[in-house]
């Protein structure tokens, strides 16, 4: 990640607590931040300028936080009407959202929400580029790395069970959606397949005909609410359909971005944690 000049990077002092390293100041070793840096509403982003763009979103007034560390992530945190929210960049994989996750839960204060914002693509005939997928039931396509290119596709992958999102906030997050987004663009709730390596998304629609979008988060970001009772939900927009040949062009993409931004941050704005997890 390049990261904007103005954005200090934390490199961590000696660390204590092998499980979840932190050093002596309470700075954790991938996101190098500590109590108190970090929300209890959390926005995953693919990537440090999509970050900064997001955050246009947010109410600029004192107080707004940014902050980098070694280990590629970035934070951004601000308000909007009045909560607390941290936009987090990483990079694709489960390491990365396994890694970011556990330190926020970590560190991060009372209950916690996370949403991922990402970017997928499709193999599904008829999916429009420009569609924003809400997933509302997740599975994973992981690698067999026993098996030899020779053996049947089915040999080559594991597929997960399925696995669903937070119900309030995806209907929360579906609805502004809705409300915001216009043609040529539109949204859908529908399932993502997680995959681990190029080699598995290009058969994930193989494998999982009925799904519209593939990408390398979401899977794991409902595991991980699953196991640590967080309220979690993602969506993507579907920047290519590798079936129909089409793909966004990099204005129309920035366009939808924003719309989906606005969305996504009124949503964690204006999440109760009343409800149960």
């Amino acid at each position: 990640m390049t990261l904007p000049s103005h954005i200090s990077v934390r490199a961590p002092g000696e660390l204590f607590n092998s499980r979840l390293p932190q050093d002596a100041d309470g700075h954790t070793y991938f996101l190098g931040l500590r109590q108190g840096e970090v929300a209890s509403r959390i926005l995953l982003v693919d990537s440090v300028a999509t970050a900064q763009r997001v955050s246009k979103v947010l109410d600029h007034a004192k107080g707004h936080f940014e902050a980098a560390s070694t280990m590629g992530f970035a934070t951004i945190t601000g308000k909007k009407y009045g909560s607390e929210i941290s936009i987090i960049a990483l990079n694709p994989g489960l390491a990365n959202v396994d890694a970011a996750i556990r330190e926020i839960h970590s560190i991060a204060q009372g209950p916690l929400a996370v949403m991922h914002f990402g970017v997928s693509q499709s193999g599904l005939a008829g999916t429009l580029s420009g569609t924003v997928v809400v997933a509302n039931r997740s599975l994973a396509l992981q690698t067999n790395y026993d098996a030899v290119p020779s053996d049947m596709v089915e040999k080559r992958f594991f597929r997960s069970n399925t696995l669903v999102p937070d119900n309030d906030v995806r209907r929360i997050l579906h609805n502004h959606l809705i409300a915001y987004i216009k043609p040529p663009f539109c949204v859908t709730e529908a399932t993502a397949i997680t995959v681990d390596t190029m080699d598995a998304s290009e058969y994930a629609q193989v494998l999982q005909p009925d799904a519209q979008s593939v990408d390398m988060k979401t899977h794991y970001v409902y595991d991980l609410a699953r196991r640590l009772n967080i309220k979690a939900v993602s969506c993507s927009i579907v920047r290519e359909n590798t079936h129909d040949k089409t793909a966004l062009s990099a204005e129309e993409y920035l366009q939808l971005e924003e719309v989906v931004a606005k969305s996504c941050i009124q949503t964690l704005a204006k999440l109760s944690f009343n409800s149960q997890i």
